[in-house]
């Protein structure tokens, strides 16, 4: 079992801590040797120099200029190590919220651009000032892993499990970071064929030792374990709960198919990370092979996802019509909308063609720019909206 409380907090990290987890190794390296060289010259801050023509003035300025380069090194050291992890936050790669103006304000998510007008006043207690026209204190800012983060479910939807694995597993900023430590590399999509959702830690356990080197201590390789099977926990858990539904096509009855939450509970089931695809073990059909349950599956909010999709998985048929692939279901989706729109518009199209385009690609997810041209000319075909040129004008 993976215990999370300690890699995914709920509460999440001062802006501190998160340095500490997630900068580069060889940054937080370079910044403790620099911090320990200006601790025991005693944290100079303050320095005398003296004229040239002073009595002892050589060696007083010389020492003067080391321990100034001292403390010069130290600030360089730990500002990289800042401006690291604030990119961190401008890239989306981490997740964080804060108390603005008062520490008894309600927590409110920071978007990623939020990060480039924030000017760090106190990193251990992640007092934060946003700059700009109206200035402000950004209080108690908690910073969580993406799939960590209070709005997760948001953040996924709408994403295949391939991207999820790829950008907020592997590309993880605290996973790289202790990969690094465990001087581990060749972590990659390919290394995540059919995992068992019931044994992630002694999957990954098997994994990272067998790419790390024999020398690196056995904490460190237990860390980039736990870290990658806790991610992989977590994404399961918003399946198995119900927060975030799978849906993706079946092979073997090419049809759309919704995966039930509690198939992401089951010891049989497979994943494999790659093209995100669902397996049953080969142990249960008694089979050579895995039998692959669906394909290509894309990750929605339960509450978004069509309920008339079939799940061959325990062997429900669909309720209404079938439908071919998600691709294709946009396509016919989009396809009926235009045909209303024709028909409450008979005379011609009162916008331009891009519009239209624009406000279809955005209503059906899974919709691609080819589809809508091809709905565009199924619905048009034979009436006056097929006509090339400007909108048809409102009569004055």
């Amino acid at each position: 079992m993976v215990e999370m409380d300690d890699i995914l907090p709920s509460r999440g990290w001062s802006f501190a801590e998160a340095i500490r987890r997630c900068a580069d190794p060889s940054l937080l390296e370079s910044w403790f040797r620099a911090h320990r060289a200006w601790r025991d010259a005693g944290y100079p801050r303050r320095f005398t120099t003296l004229p040239d023509h002073a009595q002892g003035a050589t060696a007083q300025n010389e020492r003067t200029r080391w321990l100034r380069s001292l403390r010069d090194q130290n600030e360089i050291c730990f500002s990289s190590l800042k401006i690291q992890v604030k990119g961190f936050l401008k890239a989306a790669a981490l997740v964080s919220i804060g108390n603005p103006d008062s520490s008894l304000s309600p927590d409110t998510i920071l978007p990623p651009v939020t990060w480039k007008y924030l000017k760090i006043k106190n990193t251990r207690t992640s007092h934060f000032i946003e700059t700009g026209k109206n200035e402000r204190d950004i209080l108690n800012v908690r910073i969580f892993p993406v799939l960590a983060a209070p709005n997760a479910v948001d953040l996924l939807a709408n994403l295949s499990l391939e991207s999820i694995f790829q950008s907020f597993v592997i590309e993880d900023p605290q996973v790289v970071a202790a990969l690094r430590r465990a001087s581990i590399e060749g972590v990659t999509l390919s290394s995540f064929r059919r995992v068992p959702l019931t044994g992630l830690a002694d999957y990954t356990d098997a994994l990272i030792n067998a790419l790390a080197p024999n020398d690196i201590a056995s904490r460190r390789r237990h860390a980039a374990s736990r870290l990658i099977a806790s991610r992989l926990a977590c994404l399961a858990a918003y399946l198995a709960k119900g927060d975030l539904s799978a849906q993706g096509s079946c092979p073997s009855r090419s049809i759309a198919v919704v995966v039930p939450a509690q198939i992401w509970r089951r010891g049989e089931i497979l994943v494999d990370f790659i093209n995100g695809d669902l397996y049953r073990s080969a142990e249960v059909d008694g089979h050579n092979d895995p039998t692959i349950l669906a394909r290509g599956l894309i990750l929605h909010r339960t509450s978004a996802i069509e309920t008339n999709l079939a799940s061959p998985i325990e062997g429900e048929p669909p309720k209404q019509r079938k439908l071919q692939s998600t691709t294709v279901s946009a396509d016919t989706a989009c396809q009926e909308w235009l045909e209303d729109e024709i028909q409450a518009n008979p005379k011609g199209k009162p916008q331009k063609r891009g519009s239209y385009k624009a406000i279809a690609l955005e209503k059906f997810p899974g919709l691609a720019g080819r589809g809508f041209e091809r709905a565009w000319t199924k619905a048009t075909e034979g009436t006056s909206w097929a006509a090339p040129g400007r909108p048809r004008k409102s009569p004055q």
